[in-house]
């Protein structure tokens, strides 16, 4: 942990016993929850490793540690701290399910760990699921997976979705792109030359904007038949927005209506000069006068309407008749959004015939 600077890391299969709290002071922390007793090599077992990173984090948020789950489900609460000094907190959990484990029953342990975090936590889950997701290529709004990963699916990976579905979470590697080494974690040895999917990442869908990456990892922590699989969570979710400079607001005005030789016109010019001599008089101790000019014009042109954007070359040559297509192009969109799944496959090739002439018009249109 200390080596590889990982601040902290989900581990399942641990094959120990009982509850444990093992420090290393300057290094890290784990805790882990086992069977209370342990035969031939063991099985089951949760644990949470802290690098050093980690530990402060957890002390920050009260040393909290949720243990009452059993030997396949631990949870512990992270506080940090943004850019803005603002508090983050994380509800870190580590779930193992095995093939034994009753959906019903794993069910009400997933929601009941869930369930212990405090409000505005981030909830980020690492978990051996022993289910094949598949993937989702239909771009469906809010699904529990993306279009990224290895295509098999099984019933598990079917129980395991609904399940995510019900607390609008999501499995955050199948939203990353991954390239030749594959997406596969877990070797088995039925199958010594196939990589199966079967370690995830799970967050809220609405957290999904705060993972930068998620893959597998090329190194390992331990010798293992299980590839790890790295998360990258971006602290800070949204970014402070760039003021703009008092020049730019002037170059996005329409200045159209104050020109023209009509009474009107010189009218609206002789009201706009009126008004920025009342700002300028209005500000008379604030920098030097030309500083006060800029600003002023900067503050009356806010009354006058935006420009807008300048269309493409071809666009506005051909805009009559991509005018005409844009309605039924954004119909076909919409209807292939809010379509059920017995129609999606019809709104789908309605959608493709009207992107087809769209694409036409546009070649047509570039000539």
């Amino acid at each position: 942990m200390w080596n590889e600077n990982i601040f902290a890391a989900c581990l399942q299969e641990t094959w120990r016993e009982g509850l444990e709290l093992l420090d290393r002071p300057g290094l890290g922390t784990v805790m882990l929850a086992g069977k209370r007793s342990q035969s031939g090599r063991g099985s089951l077992g949760v644990g949470i490793a802290l690098g050093s990173k980690g530990v402060r984090a957890w002390k920050d948020a009260g040393s909290v540690i949720h243990y009452g789950f059993g030997p396949c489900a631990i949870a512990i609460r992270l506080l940090v701290q943004d850019d803005s000094g603002a508090d983050i907190g994380i509800h870190l959990v580590s779930v193992y399910r095995h093939d034994e484990w009753d959906w019903d029953d794993f069910g009400e342990t997933w929601n009941a760990i869930i369930d212990c975090k405090q409000a505005g936590d981030v909830v980020v889950i690492g978990s051996d699921c022993n289910a094949h997701l598949g993937v989702n290529r239909s771009g469906q709004v809010g699904a529990p997976i993306g279009p990224f990963g290895n295509v098999s699916c099984n019933e598990a990976g079917d129980r395991m979705k609904l399940l995510l579905a019900s607390r609008s979470m999501v499995a955050a590697a199948t939203f990353f792109k991954r390239g030749r080494g594959g997406y596969g974690t877990w070797r088995s040895f039925a199958y010594p030359h196939r990589l199966f999917q079967i370690d995830h990442f799970f967050c809220l869908g609405d957290d999904l904007v705060r993972v930068t990456n998620c893959k597998r990892w090329t190194r390992g922590l331990v010798d293992s038949d299980h590839k790890a699989v790295i998360l990258t969570l971006r602290v800070k979710k949204k970014l402070k927005k760039e003021v703009p400079q008092q020049r730019d607001v002037l170059k996005k005005r329409d200045y159209g209506r104050l020109v023209g030789g009509d009474e009107e016109a010189t009218e609206r010019r002789l009201e706009f000069g009126r008004g920025v001599r009342r700002r300028i008089e209005a500000m008379s101790d604030e920098g030097d006068g030309h500083s006060r000019l800029v600003k002023a014009l900067a503050e009356q042109s806010k009354e006058l309407p935006k420009l807008g954007k300048a269309g493409a070359p071809w666009y506005v040559r051909a805009k009559e008749k991509m005018e005409e297509l844009k309605p039924e192009r954004n119909a076909a969109v919409e209807a292939w959004m809010r379509a059920r799944p017995t129609r999606r496959m019809e709104a789908k090739r309605r959608l493709r015939e009207v992107r087809g002439r769209w694409r036409k018009q546009v070649r047509m249109a570039k000539r």
